[in-house]
C-alpha cells in the first residue's frame, strides 16, 4: 500500500483498484477522506473508525447511536451518561453498565435513582462517595455491616443501632470508644482483652486480676513483652513461661 502512495495514486484510485476500507484506514487516510468515497458510517466503523474518532471528525452522538456505538464507547468518547440517555440509549440494565464502569455519580446525574444504583450492585462504599447520606443509605436497606465497610463511623451508625449492632458488623473497640461508647459497656459486650488494651480501656494488671492467665491471653493475641511492659514482678513473669510451656506457645 505504501509503495502505491509513493508512487501517486491517488485514495479514489487505490478504492478503486480494489483495496478495502480498512487497509486505506491503515494506511492514514483520515475517516472524512474516506467518507468522500461515498462509504457508509456504518463501514467506516467496520474499518476500525472508533466512537472518539468520529468525534474528532466532527460527528455528533445521534451519528454515533446511529452507527451502533455502544454506550460504554460513546462514554469513551466523551459523553456523559447524560448526554447518552438524551441521545436515546435505553439503560436496560444497570448493573452491565456499572461492571463496564459507569460511576455511581454519572448515573445519578441522568436522573436514575438510589434504588436503581442498588439494584445496580453498586455497593455501598461508591453510593456514599457519590453524596448519598448516612440516612439516605440506612433508609435504603443496607445493613450495619455494609455500612461500617462503606466508610460511616461508629458514632454516626450509633444514632440508630445499637451497641452490639455495631460489634456485629465488625467494629473494633478502639473504634467504638471512639464513637462515644463507655468502657464500662465496651467491657460488659465481650471484647477481647487485647481490643480493651488497644482502646485503653484495661491494661494487663486488670485483665490478669479479672482471671484471664497468660495462656489465655497470648492466644489471644499478646506477647510475653506486654508483660514485662506491665511492670510484673519476676515470680509473675516466671510464671507466665511456665503456662506458656505447659500450653505448648513458648
Amino acid at each position: 500500500m505504501s509503495e502505491l502512495i509513493q508512487a501517486g495514486f491517488s485514495l479514489a484510485e487505490l478504492f478503486q483498484a480494489g483495496c478495502t476500507a480498512k487497509q486505506l484506514k491503515d494506511a492514514g487516510y483520515t475517516l472524512t477522506e474516506l467518507r468522500s468515497l461515498g462509504l457508509t458510517f456504518a463501514e467506516l466503523k467496520d474499518a476500525g473508525f472508533t466512537a472518539s474518532d468520529f468525534v474528532a471528525e466532527g460527528f455528533g452522538l445521534g451519528v454515533l447511536k446511529d452507527v451502533g456505538f455502544s454506550a460504554l464507547e460513546v462514554r469513551r468518547a466523551g459523553f456523559t451518561a447524560m448526554d447518552i440517555m438524551k441521545a436515546g440509549y435505553f439503560f436496560s440494565d444497570l448493573r452491565t453498565l456499572r461492571n463496564q464502569g459507569f460511576t455511581a455519580s454519572e448515573f445519578i446525574l441522568a436522573g436514575f435513582t438510589l434504588g436503581q444504583l442498588r439494584d445496580a450492585k453498586y455497593e455501598c462504599k461508591e453510593l456514599r462517595i457519590a453524596g448519598f447520606s448516612f440516612e439516605d443509605l440506612h433508609k435504603e436497606g443496607f445493613t450495619a455491616t455494609e455500612l461500617r465497610e462503606g466508610g460511616f463511623e461508629a458514632s454516626e451508625m450509633l444514632k440508630v443501632f445499637g451497641v452490639n449492632d455495631l460489634k456485629a458488623a465488625g467494629f473494633n473497640a478502639s473504634e467504638m470508644r471512639k464513637g462515644g461508647v463507655a468502657p464500662a459497656e465496651l467491657i460488659a459486650l465481650g471484647y477481647d482483652p487485647l481490643q480493651l488494651v488497644n482502646a485503653d480501656i484495661a491494661d494487663m494488671r486488670s485483665l490478669i486480676r479479672e482471671g484471664n492467665n497468660f495462656v489465655k491471653l497470648k492466644r489471644q493475641g499478646f506477647e510475653a513483652i506486654d508483660l514485662k511492659h506491665a511492670r510484673f514482678a519476676p515470680h509473675q513473669l516466671k510464671l507466665a513461661v511456665e503456662q506458656l510451656e505447659l500450653a505448648g506457645l513458648q
